[in-house]
């Protein structure tokens, strides 16, 4: 240290600190006539800049220190001077970054030279205080805190998959621990921590199912001979002392260890631990009685072959001898007489056709013929079946053969769908499509109706192949000889494609003509109940998007709808379509399109409390937005009151039903009762009575 001093490194001054709140002011004594105000963000960026410079020697430095040194400083909005005031000389400037002072250089004067260490000394106090540590530290908090969790989450799923109380949590902690020690780690070049640490591989056939059910032998002393060898337990983990740890079932508290042979210790601390009492030992001479030397026993069974069949038994001579054997008793005790089979009779093989020749024989009185059972349908047949769609040649036959199978039995069913038949028919339609071919595509859509899609694979179908819908809106529109079961097939299939929750990439891609062969099918009318039903379905799904509503107009859907309507439908067809023309009625051309129609109030009228309560609800919000928006001309208002629509409205006030179809007939009375007021459905003063 030269005459000067000493050369500090640069440092922050920190003028004020605070640890929560808004504002706190804070007053540079040194120089009073400015002063500041710290924000809770200036305090977040004061931390920051003080942690980021902590590698230096005088990390952070407080004004009060420098003045208990006996330094002067001097703070204005270009920086601080610091000044020794026995030489008057200027030993530091520093300039102002934030709400920080940063020293650029600091001359420490020999007389405070020890003062100056133990302020150096102090930085790591600071530190502490406003909660830095190094990163060292806090790497090694972070993988504790990690590891932590991990064996939390670990406990977490052991409890809930083993169903148990959270009071095992201490025995599911150990297994957690227990577990992952013995688990590949990449860090440890894909060792396990067991293996690190006693140098030998751990024994895998330890392992249990935390948890699961087991059979804890017990001792002699604790069992009679008549009771059970064993008790039934649950597996809680691996014990210290013992193999296994377990509870009984019949008594929480109990804990055993017998289970399979198995050791939990490091190779170099096992052991098998000593008995707390050694059991009592017969000292008798055990030899075999008198009465058996003359007797020898062999196990004879063991070396008998079993036979599987006749022809096997026929030719071993044992089995033939117990053969004649058995049948000279039989014939001892004349349970049957054997005779020469006549010539006109011929031999029954067994029992089964024993009983079909008799229903052969009586079939004049009405007796059927018991049908032969066939074998079941194996998966790997069905796929065998699907690889020849690929053959033009057998490709109808193939489809037949599906559908025989698929309409022949239940149990059928099922291997078809795991051998992907489903998505089997869908490609075959698609390839019809593209070659304008319609066999075998009514045999098609009659497999998809006894199996459906599964809903899994309809959405990865669709993505594979954009081509499957048109191929369907294709077969609406071909004329086939039993063209009203195929549409009505092809519609249940378009209703498992677009379903409530069915993904919006589907309905935002459909197409006017697919609309347009929906409408087609309804206003022709060659359709089954069931096939409507579906169309219907297919329509509400769609009619929530305003995209497509516009296209369902356009092809006339409100018109049609109605003229279905006037067939007195079932009560779910009117559900249906009710619902329908609320979706379409929330536009004004789908309002105009209503309108269009002579009977279109006239059948809201008539449903109203005549089907559901579904239907009053889509009926009354119907006619609302027909009143609020498209009732400006006085027809309108006439043909509602001509029709009943005022008088149902007036009903709904009087008898029981959901409030707010009360408010929304009673809105509706009120904005046209001038136009209405004549009419026989009020009184006198109707605001008086309804309003």
């Amino acid at each position: 240290m030269d005459q000067r001093g000493s050369e500090s490194p640069p440092s922050a001054l920190a003028c004020a600190f605070v640890s929560s709140g808004p504002s706190v002011p804070a007053s540079y004594t040194e120089n009073p006539s400015q002063s500041s105000t710290l924000t809770a963000s200036d305090v977040e960026a004061l931390i920051h800049q003080v942690l980021s410079r902590s590698s230096t020697a005088l990390s952070v430095t407080s004004v009060g220190q420098l003045c208990e040194l006996g330094l002067e400083l001097t703070f204005s909005n270009k920086g601080v001077d610091v000044q020794d005031p026995q030489t008057g000389q200027l030993i530091g400037t520093g300039r102002k970054i934030g709400c920080l002072f940063e020293l650029s250089f600091l001359q420490t004067p020999t007389h405070l030279a020890g003062a100056v260490t133990t302020l150096i000394a102090s930085s790591n106090l600071w530190h502490e205080r406003l909660g830095y540590a190094s990163l060292p530290r806090v790497q090694l908090l972070a993988s504790q805190e990690r590891k932590h969790r991990h064996i939390l989450n670990t406990v977490r799923a052991l409890l809930i998959f083993a169903s148990l109380p959270e009071r095992f949590w201490g025995e599911a902690a150990l297994t957690a621990i227990y577990t992952i020690n013995r688990v590949p780690s990449l860090t440890i070049h894909n060792q396990t921590p067991y293996e690190r640490l006693y140098g030998s591989t751990p024994n895998y056939s330890l392992l249990r199912v935390f948890g699961c059910i087991c059979f804890v032998t017990l001792p002699p002393h604790e069992r009679t001979k008549l009771e059970p060898r064993s008790r039934l337990c649950c597996f809680l983990g691996y014990g210290i002392t013992q193999k296994y740890n377990s509870s009984s079932l019949d008594e929480p508290s109990t804990t055993a260890s017998n289970l399979p042979d198995s050791t939990t210790n490091p190779p170099a601390a096992s052991h098998t631990p000593k008995p707390s009492h050694e059991l009592r030992r017969s000292d008798r001479v055990r030899a075999p009685p008198t009465h058996l030397h003359d007797y020898h026993c062999f196990s004879v069974f063991t070396t008998i072959h079993e036979p599987h069949s006749y022809r096997e038994a026929s030719v071993d001579p044992l089995w033939q001898k117990a053969m004649s054997d058995e049948l000279d008793a039989l014939s001892k005790t004349h349970t049957w007489d054997l005779v020469d089979l006549p010539l006109e009779k011929f031999a029954v093989g067994s029992l089964r056709r024993l009983i079909q020749a008799w229903c052969t024989q009586n079939a004049s009185h009405g007796i059927d013929r018991i049908p032969t059972p066939k074998p079941p349908l194996d998966k790997f047949q069905v796929i065998k079946l699907i690889k020849h769609l690929s053959k033009p040649q057998l490709q109808l036959e193939t489809v037949r053969q599906l559908e025989l199978l698929a309409a022949g039995s239940e149990r059928n069913r099922n291997p078809m769908v795991e051998a992907g038949v489903p998505k089997a028919m869908l490609l075959f339609i698609a390839t019809c499509f593209k070659n304008q071919q319609i066999n075998g595509v009514e045999e098609a859509l009659s497999v998809l109706n006894f199996i459906p899609v599964p809903s899994g694979e309809l959405k990865q179908d669709l993505s594979e192949n954009d081509c499957i819908i048109d191929s369907l809106t294709w077969v609406l529109c071909c004329e086939m000889e039993n063209h009203a079961a195929v549409r009505s097939h092809a519609m249940i299939v378009l209703k498992t494609i677009i379903k409530p929750g069915s993904s919006s990439a589907v309905l935002e891609t459909l197409k006017p003509e697919f609309f347009k062969a929906i409408v087609g099918v309804l206003r022709s009318g060659n359709i089954t109940q069931e096939g409507i039903n579906a169309a219907l379905h297919v329509l509400l799904e769609a009619s929530a998007w305003g995209r497509n509503r516009i296209m369902m107009l356009e092809a006339g859907a409100a018109f049609e709808l109605i003229e279905l309507e006037l067939g007195l439908p079932e009560r779910r067809t009117t559900e249906l379509i009710l619902g329908i023309l609320f979706h379409l009625c929330c536009c004004a051309d789908g309002r105009a399109q209503f309108l269009s129609h002579s009977g279109s109030i006239a059948v809201l009228s008539k449903r109203i409390l005549t089907v559901s309560a579904a239907a009053d609800d889509r009926a009354v919000l119907i006619l609302s937005m027909i009143c609020k928006f498209s009732a400006g001309t006085y027809p309108v208002l006439q043909e509602m009151l001509r029709v009943g629509a005022v008088a149902k409205l007036c009903l709904l006030l009087q008898i029981d039903c959901a409030a707010y179809l009360k408010e929304k007939a009673r809105e509706i009375l009120r904005s046209h009762s001038k136009e209405w007021k004549h009419s026989p459905c009020f009184g006198v003063n109707p605001r008086e009575i309804y309003i």
